[in-house]
């Protein structure tokens, strides 16, 4: 009798482990999309500007216009808050890929740096913002 209690309990465990790898390969089919869609974001060379970016968040839910957003970085000590280099990223987070800075000319004469989010950057205050709205944590 014990013997075939333990069979039946190894049994139904099976049965249990198959329905949940069912379960986790429907899952991944349905995800494959956006997963794929998320790595091209992360290794793309390309970076977006952090008005853009706002766009992107809104498309998301998220609703975070642009100057609340720079709001938010600066607060939250991505970017440099005040003097001549304010809403420019500090190192550490150039370093770590979150943000590039694009400079250019204008007029002939004068430079200028506009802020970039890159794809790296992108996915990683995505994630943060989505986490932050699911935790009913309100974004300052």
């Amino acid at each position: 009798i014990e013997m075939a209690t333990k069979l039946k309990y190894e049994r139904e465990q099976r049965r249990l482990l198959e329905e949940k790898a069912k379960h986790l390969e429907a899952t991944i089919t349905i995800d494959k999309p956006y997963t794929n869609f998320g790595k091209s974001i992360a290794t793309s060379s390309d970076a977006i500007t952090i008005g853009q970016f706002a766009k992107v968040l809104n498309n998301n839910n998220i609703n975070i216009g642009r100057n609340r957003l720079f709001t938010i970085l600066r607060d939250n000590g991505y970017l440099i808050k005040v003097g001549k280099d304010k809403n420019m990223p500090k190192q550490i987070y150039v370093k770590q890929g979150l943000f590039k800075v694009a400079e250019s000319i204008v007029k002939g004469e004068l430079l200028t740096a506009t802020t970039l989010i890159t794809g790296k950057g992108q996915m990683y205050f995505l994630e943060l913002f989505s986490n932050l709205t699911e935790n009913k944590t309100y974004i300052s």
